[in-house]
């Protein structure tokens, strides 16, 4: 949530998600991205899913779609299938990194590195 509100001018396209699950509420979470309509999630194990059930709970008139995976590389590969190069995406996955990196400073080498090499094979 604090990351959406420090971005919260920003039309943000896609949001990843996710990680060790420690039972959070992320009710005010769903709601967020329902009324920003953020129109691409992915979503990583283990509380990724939990997430995803908490959006679809309040039956809105807009879902976004999903991506569930435990590899950075798939996540970013999607998004580049499916965002446009000027929007914004935004990595902050509301849960620890544990499930599947050591902490968020390799989440987020790994972010930074898959993004780099696969927008140096996507076409202009």
């Amino acid at each position: 949530m604090a990351a959406l509100e420090t971005f919260k001018k920003e039309k943000i396209s896609a949001l990843l998600l996710g990680g060790t699950d420690r039972k959070l509420n992320f009710s005010a979470l769903a709601k967020e991205i329902i009324k920003r309509r953020i129109k691409y999630i992915v979503l990583f194990p283990d509380s990724g899913e939990r997430i995803w059930k908490t959006i679809l709970k309040y039956k809105a008139d807009f879902v976004p779609e999903k991506l569930i995976t435990n590899s950075m590389n798939e996540a970013i590969k999607w998004i580049y299938k499916n965002v446009k190069s000027s929007s914004f995406v935004l990595l902050s996955c509301a849960s620890p990194s544990y499930t599947l990196w050591k902490d968020f400073n390799e989440k987020g080498n790994e972010f930074q590195k898959t993004v780099k090499k696969l927008g140096k094979q996507k076409p202009s």
